[in-house]
Protein backbone atom coordinates (compact mmCIF):
# COMPACT_ATOMS: atom_id res chain seq x y z
CA UNK A 1 0.00 0.00 0.00
CA UNK A 2 1.32 3.44 -0.87
CA UNK A 3 -0.03 6.94 -1.29
CA UNK A 4 -0.14 9.37 -4.17
CA UNK A 5 -0.82 12.74 -2.69
CA UNK A 6 -3.79 12.23 -0.40
CA UNK A 7 -5.01 9.03 -2.13
CA UNK A 8 -4.12 5.58 -0.80
CA UNK A 9 -3.40 3.06 -3.52
CA UNK A 10 -3.80 -0.62 -2.76
CA UNK A 11 -2.70 -3.26 -5.24
CA UNK A 12 -4.77 -6.42 -5.18
CA UNK A 13 -3.73 -9.68 -6.83
CA UNK A 14 -6.26 -11.54 -8.94
CA UNK A 15 -6.23 -14.76 -6.89
CA UNK A 16 -9.14 -16.25 -8.78
CA UNK A 17 -7.22 -15.82 -12.03
CA UNK A 18 -4.10 -17.39 -10.54
CA UNK A 19 -6.07 -20.40 -9.25
CA UNK A 20 -7.95 -20.79 -12.53
CA UNK A 21 -4.73 -20.69 -14.54
CA UNK A 22 -2.88 -23.07 -12.22
CA UNK A 23 -5.62 -25.68 -12.02
CA UNK A 24 -6.10 -25.72 -15.78
CA UNK A 25 -2.83 -27.71 -15.98
CA UNK A 26 -3.38 -31.47 -15.55
CA UNK A 27 -0.02 -32.09 -13.90
CA UNK A 28 -0.69 -29.37 -11.31
CA UNK A 29 -4.05 -30.94 -10.45
CA UNK A 30 -2.41 -34.36 -10.18
CA UNK A 31 0.28 -32.98 -7.86
CA UNK A 32 -2.40 -31.36 -5.70
CA UNK A 33 -4.38 -34.63 -5.50
CA UNK A 34 -1.27 -36.58 -4.48
CA UNK A 35 -0.70 -33.99 -1.76
CA UNK A 36 -4.28 -34.51 -0.55
CA UNK A 37 -3.59 -38.25 -0.22
CA UNK A 38 -0.60 -37.39 1.97
CA UNK A 39 -2.76 -35.00 4.00
CA UNK A 40 -5.33 -37.78 4.41
CA UNK A 41 -2.78 -40.15 5.95
CA UNK A 42 -1.42 -37.36 8.11
CA UNK A 43 -4.87 -36.43 9.45
CA UNK A 44 -5.76 -40.05 10.15
CA UNK A 45 -2.56 -40.67 12.09
CA UNK A 46 -2.72 -37.33 13.90
CA UNK A 47 -6.32 -37.81 14.99
CA UNK A 48 -5.65 -41.20 16.53
CA UNK A 49 -2.33 -40.10 18.05
CA UNK A 50 -3.99 -37.12 19.72
CA UNK A 51 -6.41 -39.38 21.57
CA UNK A 52 -3.63 -41.77 22.50
CA UNK A 53 -1.50 -38.90 23.82
CA UNK A 54 -4.46 -37.66 25.86
CA UNK A 55 -4.77 -41.10 27.44
CA UNK A 56 -8.07 -41.99 25.79
CA UNK A 57 -6.77 -45.10 24.04
CA UNK A 58 -9.27 -47.50 25.58
CA UNK A 59 -10.99 -50.32 23.73
CA UNK A 60 -14.34 -48.76 24.65
CA UNK A 61 -13.52 -45.61 22.61
CA UNK A 62 -11.17 -47.03 19.98
CA UNK A 63 -13.83 -47.97 17.42
CA UNK A 64 -15.53 -44.57 17.66
CA UNK A 65 -12.19 -42.76 17.39
CA UNK A 66 -11.15 -44.91 14.43
CA UNK A 67 -14.48 -44.35 12.61
CA UNK A 68 -14.36 -40.58 13.16
CA UNK A 69 -10.68 -40.43 12.21
CA UNK A 70 -11.19 -42.36 9.01
CA UNK A 71 -14.45 -40.90 7.70
CA UNK A 72 -14.40 -37.32 8.91
CA UNK A 73 -10.73 -36.50 9.01
CA UNK A 74 -9.13 -38.85 6.50
CA UNK A 75 -11.87 -38.96 3.85
CA UNK A 76 -14.30 -36.05 3.94
CA UNK A 77 -11.86 -33.20 4.61
CA UNK A 78 -9.28 -34.19 1.92
CA UNK A 79 -12.04 -34.98 -0.60
CA UNK A 80 -13.54 -31.56 -0.02
CA UNK A 81 -10.19 -29.89 -0.63
CA UNK A 82 -9.50 -32.15 -3.63
CA UNK A 83 -12.81 -31.23 -5.26
CA UNK A 84 -11.67 -27.65 -5.92
CA UNK A 85 -8.87 -28.40 -8.43
CA UNK A 86 -11.00 -31.06 -10.10
CA UNK A 87 -13.84 -28.59 -10.66
CA UNK A 88 -11.47 -25.93 -11.96
CA UNK A 89 -9.81 -28.43 -14.32
CA UNK A 90 -13.13 -29.66 -15.71
CA UNK A 91 -14.31 -26.07 -16.18
CA UNK A 92 -11.10 -25.27 -18.09
CA UNK A 93 -11.86 -28.10 -20.52
CA UNK A 94 -15.36 -26.84 -21.32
Amino acid sequence: MFTEGSTEIVRVKDLYGIVTESFSLWWYVLLYLVAMVAVSYHLYHGFQSAFQSAGLAHRKYTSMIRWTGIWIFAVIIPLTFASMPIVFYIRSLL
